[in-house]
C-alpha cells in the first residue's frame, strides 16, 4: 500500500491505516470471526476433505459421463440413508398407551426425546392430580400462580 502512495509515509491515509489498522489487525480478525477458533477446520479443509472421499471412489482415467453418473448415485445413496435414518423407529417416540388420551401429552410425545418426555410426564401428572394444590392471585393483568406452603 505505501508503495501505491509513493512511498510517502506522511499521507493522511497511510497513517490512518497504521493507527487502525495495522496495529490491531488481531482485533479486527477476531471481531470478524467473533473470537470462535476455527481449530483448522475451514472451507478450504472441507472442499478438500469432499475431494478424498472422492478420489476413494472415482478412478483419474474414468470418462466424464461415468464421474458424474457414480457422484450422482453417491448422493442418492447419502440420501436415502439419511432419510431411512430419519423415518427408522425410535426417531419420534409414541407416546405410552394410557397418555395417548391426552392431548397434550399426546403432542409432547413426538416433540421430545423419550427421556424428557418421561420427566415432563411426571410433572404433568402430579399437576393434573388431586394432591396438587394451587393458590391464584389476580392482580389487575397479572396472574400468579403459587403452590401454597405451610408457611403463608
Amino acid at each position: 500500500m505505501l508503495r501505491s502512495l509513493g512511498n510517502d509515509k506522511k499521507n493522511a491515509f497511510f497513517e490512518y491505516f497504521e493507527v487502525n489498522w495495522e496495529t490491531r489487525k488481531e482485533e479486527w480478525v477476531n471481531y470478524r470471526r467473533d473470537n470462535v477458533p476455527h481449530l483448522n477446520n475451514h472451507t478450504n479443509n472441507r472442499i478438500e476433505s469432499g475431494w478424498g472421499k472422492i478420489k476413494q471412489v472415482v478412478e483419474r482415467e474414468d470418462p466424464i459421463d461415468e464421474l458424474i453418473g457414480t457422484l450422482i448415485m453417491l448422493q442418492e445413496w447419502s440420501e436415502e440413508g439419511y432419510m431411512k435414518g430419519f423415518r427408522s423407529l425410535g426417531t419420534r417416540q409414541m407416546p405410552i398407551a394410557e397418555d395417548a388420551v391426552d392431548p397434550e401429552l399426546l403432542t409432547l410425545a413426538v416433540q421430545l426425546s423419550l427421556h424428557v418426555y418421561r420427566l415432563v410426564r411426571e410433572q404433568y401428572k402430579f399437576a393434573c392430580s388431586a394432591e396438587a394444590s394451587y393458590e391464584v392471585r389476580i392482580d389487575g393483568t397479572r396472574v400468579e400462580l403459587r403452590v401454597p406452603s405451610e408457611r403463608d
